[in-house]
Protein backbone atom coordinates (compact mmCIF):
# COMPACT_ATOMS: atom_id res chain seq x y z
CA UNK A 1 0.00 0.00 0.00
CA UNK A 2 2.85 2.30 0.61
CA UNK A 3 3.98 2.10 -3.02
CA UNK A 4 0.50 3.03 -4.23
CA UNK A 5 0.09 6.10 -1.97
CA UNK A 6 3.33 7.75 -3.07
CA UNK A 7 2.40 8.15 -6.74
CA UNK A 8 -0.94 9.73 -5.73
CA UNK A 9 0.81 12.21 -3.48
CA UNK A 10 3.36 13.12 -6.11
CA UNK A 11 0.62 13.52 -8.73
CA UNK A 12 -1.39 15.70 -6.38
CA UNK A 13 1.71 17.73 -5.55
CA UNK A 14 2.54 18.08 -9.24
CA UNK A 15 -1.03 19.24 -9.91
CA UNK A 16 -0.80 21.87 -7.16
CA UNK A 17 2.56 23.08 -8.48
CA UNK A 18 1.25 23.32 -12.05
CA UNK A 19 -1.88 25.10 -10.87
CA UNK A 20 0.18 27.57 -8.83
CA UNK A 21 2.49 28.19 -11.78
CA UNK A 22 -0.50 28.86 -14.03
CA UNK A 23 -2.06 31.27 -11.51
CA UNK A 24 1.23 33.17 -11.15
CA UNK A 25 1.76 33.43 -14.92
CA UNK A 26 -1.86 34.51 -15.44
CA UNK A 27 -1.57 37.18 -12.74
CA UNK A 28 1.69 38.45 -14.27
CA UNK A 29 0.12 38.64 -17.73
CA UNK A 30 -2.88 40.56 -16.39
CA UNK A 31 -0.66 42.97 -14.49
CA UNK A 32 1.48 43.78 -17.55
CA UNK A 33 -1.40 44.14 -20.03
CA UNK A 34 -2.18 47.75 -21.05
CA UNK A 35 -5.44 49.10 -19.72
CA UNK A 36 -7.73 51.27 -21.87
CA UNK A 37 -7.90 53.94 -19.15
CA UNK A 38 -4.09 54.21 -19.08
CA UNK A 39 -3.82 55.47 -22.71
CA UNK A 40 -3.14 59.21 -22.65
CA UNK A 41 -5.75 61.34 -24.48
CA UNK A 42 -3.08 62.99 -26.67
CA UNK A 43 -2.21 59.63 -28.22
CA UNK A 44 -5.84 58.94 -29.04
CA UNK A 45 -6.31 62.41 -30.57
CA UNK A 46 -3.17 62.14 -32.70
CA UNK A 47 -4.26 58.72 -33.97
CA UNK A 48 -7.63 60.16 -34.99
CA UNK A 49 -5.92 63.09 -36.72
CA UNK A 50 -3.69 60.70 -38.69
CA UNK A 51 -6.77 58.99 -40.12
CA UNK A 52 -8.57 62.21 -41.10
CA UNK A 53 -8.56 62.56 -44.90
CA UNK A 54 -6.73 65.29 -46.76
CA UNK A 55 -9.29 67.61 -48.37
CA UNK A 56 -8.43 70.00 -51.18
CA UNK A 57 -10.91 72.37 -52.83
CA UNK A 58 -10.40 72.76 -56.59
CA UNK A 59 -12.25 75.39 -58.59
CA UNK A 60 -13.08 74.73 -62.26
CA UNK A 61 -12.77 78.18 -63.81
CA UNK A 62 -12.65 79.48 -67.38
CA UNK A 63 -9.68 77.73 -68.98
CA UNK A 64 -8.08 76.47 -65.75
CA UNK A 65 -8.33 74.50 -62.55
CA UNK A 66 -7.37 76.38 -59.40
CA UNK A 67 -5.06 75.23 -57.93
CA UNK A 68 -3.53 73.62 -61.02
CA UNK A 69 -1.36 71.35 -58.84
CA UNK A 70 -2.59 69.51 -55.76
CA UNK A 71 -0.01 67.98 -53.40
CA UNK A 72 -1.01 65.02 -51.22
CA UNK A 73 0.78 62.68 -48.81
CA UNK A 74 1.04 58.98 -49.61
CA UNK A 75 -1.02 56.63 -47.47
CA UNK A 76 -3.37 59.29 -46.10
CA UNK A 77 -6.91 59.16 -47.53
CA UNK A 78 -7.65 62.15 -49.75
CA UNK A 79 -10.66 63.89 -51.25
CA UNK A 80 -10.66 66.48 -54.00
CA UNK A 81 -13.70 68.75 -53.86
CA UNK A 82 -14.36 70.19 -57.32
CA UNK A 83 -16.66 73.17 -57.76
CA UNK A 84 -17.39 74.52 -61.25
CA UNK A 85 -17.83 78.29 -61.11
CA UNK A 86 -18.07 78.98 -64.85
CA UNK A 87 -20.73 78.25 -67.46
CA UNK A 88 -18.56 76.32 -69.90
CA UNK A 89 -19.27 73.13 -71.81
CA UNK A 90 -15.63 72.13 -71.45
CA UNK A 91 -15.71 72.27 -67.63
CA UNK A 92 -19.00 70.42 -67.19
CA UNK A 93 -17.09 67.25 -66.24
CA UNK A 94 -13.64 66.16 -65.10
CA UNK A 95 -11.79 63.01 -66.15
CA UNK A 96 -9.58 61.34 -63.53
CA UNK A 97 -6.96 58.77 -64.61
CA UNK A 98 -8.14 56.22 -62.06
CA UNK A 99 -11.82 56.43 -63.07
CA UNK A 100 -13.40 54.97 -66.21
CA UNK A 101 -16.10 57.63 -66.55
CA UNK A 102 -15.92 61.40 -66.35
CA UNK A 103 -17.45 62.96 -63.25
CA UNK A 104 -20.12 65.59 -63.88
CA UNK A 105 -19.50 68.99 -62.29
CA UNK A 106 -22.80 70.84 -61.83
CA UNK A 107 -22.30 74.60 -61.66
CA UNK A 108 -21.73 76.03 -58.13
CA UNK A 109 -22.17 72.64 -56.45
CA UNK A 110 -19.19 70.88 -54.80
CA UNK A 111 -18.46 67.33 -55.98
CA UNK A 112 -16.18 65.09 -53.91
CA UNK A 113 -13.81 62.68 -55.64
CA UNK A 114 -11.75 60.22 -53.60
CA UNK A 115 -8.08 59.85 -54.47
CA UNK A 116 -6.13 56.62 -54.04
CA UNK A 117 -2.92 57.67 -52.28
CA UNK A 118 -1.34 54.23 -52.05
CA UNK A 119 1.28 55.07 -54.74
CA UNK A 120 3.51 58.10 -55.17
CA UNK A 121 3.71 59.96 -58.43
CA UNK A 122 2.15 62.65 -60.60
CA UNK A 123 -1.32 62.02 -62.00
CA UNK A 124 -2.96 64.37 -64.50
CA UNK A 125 -6.68 65.02 -64.72
CA UNK A 126 -8.52 67.02 -67.38
CA UNK A 127 -11.78 68.65 -68.33
CA UNK A 128 -14.30 66.65 -70.34
CA UNK A 129 -12.74 67.81 -73.64
CA UNK A 130 -9.14 67.29 -72.53
CA UNK A 131 -8.24 70.94 -73.13
CA UNK A 132 -7.73 72.02 -69.49
CA UNK A 133 -5.72 69.90 -67.10
CA UNK A 134 -4.39 69.77 -63.57
CA UNK A 135 -2.09 67.50 -61.58
CA UNK A 136 -2.25 65.50 -58.38
CA UNK A 137 1.22 65.00 -56.89
CA UNK A 138 1.43 62.27 -54.24
CA UNK A 139 4.58 62.55 -52.15
CA UNK A 140 6.08 59.96 -49.81
CA UNK A 141 5.26 60.44 -46.16
CA UNK A 142 8.49 61.25 -44.33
Amino acid sequence: MRGVARPRRSRARLGRVLCAAWVISFAAACASAPRPDSVPPATTASAAAAIAPQRVAVLAKAGRFEPAEVRLVQGVPAILEFTRVVDSACMKAVRMPWMEEAVDLPQNEPVEIAVDTSMTGVFSYACSMGMVSGEVVIDRAD
